[in-house]
């Protein structure tokens, strides 16, 4: 199985759709969903030769894709809930920091997670004496000295389906297109999990996909390159050391992580819950889960979204799944020895913590990687 690093370069505008919400457009975020990013993928390597039947994705996935973030000086993260912005200067602003991130892996209630927030209008200079002077990030920030939102320059468009026989609009049809300049680089992780790297390959010989919506019309045309490949156990292990950093060894172990796609768990009989539970069977080993306070409360914040897809080839809409948003932090704890932790954590961030991850859910790394980027540095 192999791990390849791909940037992406954007020659056509590419459209991005997501089904609005109740109360409105859902956000967007900047970034190309794994989702996507996949089925991209596995339909042109079909296309090309270079698979037979793309429909068994669907019972035995073979690929994983992460989400792909905009490149600058580094690849760009999700923000976490720690990340605000100033409305008095527009600057961003890290109310938790990198020093911090093994205190908060020692919280033991969601008082202490919240606590990072207290009076954070102080931080914003010029407005610091004004309660609600800052507002919550929900854009890709880039992380250096300095944390800067990421400028992609972006077009959206409002759409509705009709309907042919009543010729009024169709309830539930309602979309947002987010159309992504040409010029864009974007960054991704994808994993080949096929025992002849065929996509891989594909991604090799070809080097272009299409992407998004209107292809016959000459959008999401995307050249690809792949920057680096390694083998999946041996960068495991080379990330292990990183993930050991992070550990706090105390009454067990415990590790803050953080969500960089959308986390869910599916509960059965068409129920989901957004606090995600990394599978044993997937990553090989179990007794990792999100830690509890006194009170019974799951050690995570974050932003809740909603998560749409549907069925390939039929295109029936598939139940709908409550998702932790991208930047979500949670304290996972164990009772297993340190190596196993290390492993399943390791692993995880590059598999996901279930299958789930075929959809471009559930990549969930350390929070500490948030600054560090081991994985995008190489």
């Amino acid at each position: 199985m192999s791990v390849i690093l791909v940037e992406l370069s954007l020659e056509s505008p590419v459209i991005l759709v997501r089904r609005a919400g109740r109360s409105g457009y859902s956000s967007l975020s900047g970034r190309i969903p794994g989702s996507s990013l996949r089925g991209s993928v596995i339909s042109w390597a079909f296309r090309t030769g270079y698979i037979g039947d793309p429909g068994s994705e669907r019972n035995e996935p073979k690929l994983i894709a992460h989400p792909a973030y905009p490149v600058g000086e580094s690849t760009a993260r999700p923000p976490t809930p720690y990340i605000i912005r100033c409305k008095g200067d527009e600057n961003l602003i890290d109310l938790l920091g990198r020093d911090r991130v093994k205190e908060l892996t020692g919280a033991s209630s969601l008082d202490k997670m919240f606590s990072y927030f207290k009076d954070q209008q102080k931080h914003c200079y010029k407005m610091k004496e004004i309660a609600g002077s800052t507002k919550s990030v929900r854009s890709p920030v880039f992380v250096g000295r300095k944390i800067r939102a990421v400028g992609e320059e972006v077009d959206v468009m409002a759409s509705v389906g009709i309907n042919k026989l009543t010729r009024a609009s169709e309830r539930g049809m309602l979309y947002n297109y987010e159309s992504i300049l040409p010029g864009g680089r974007f960054s991704s992780i994808l994993v080949d999990m096929t025992s002849e790297r065929k996509y891989v390959e594909f991604l090799r010989k070809e080097g272009k996909i299409l992407i998004g919506r209107g292809v016959s019309r000459g959008f999401g045309r995307v050249s690809v390159r792949i920057k680096w490949e390694k083998e999946l156990d041996l960068l495991r292990k080379e990330l292990e050391s990183e993930v050991e950093k992070w550990i706090l060894d105390k009454n067990g172990r415990r590790i803050a992580m953080y969500a960089r796609s959308p986390a869910t768990k599916i509960m059965g009989l068409g129920y989901s819950s957004p606090i995600p539970e990394l599978d044993g069977g997937w990553v090989g080993v179990s007794g990792v889960e999100i830690a509890r306070d006194e009170e019974g409360r799951r050690l995570a914040i974050g932003f809740r979204e909603t998560f749409f897809s549907v069925a390939y080839p039929t295109g029936i809409p598939r139940p709908s799944l409550s998702c932790s948003a991208e930047g979500s932090v949670f304290i996972a704890e164990s009772k297993q020895d340190l190596e196993s932790v290390k492993k399943a954590v390791a692993l995880g961030s590059l598999i996901g913590w279930d299958g789930l991850s075929c959809l471009g859910l559930n990549i969930i790394q350390p929070l500490g990687w948030w600054y560090d980027d081991p994985i995008y540095r190489y």
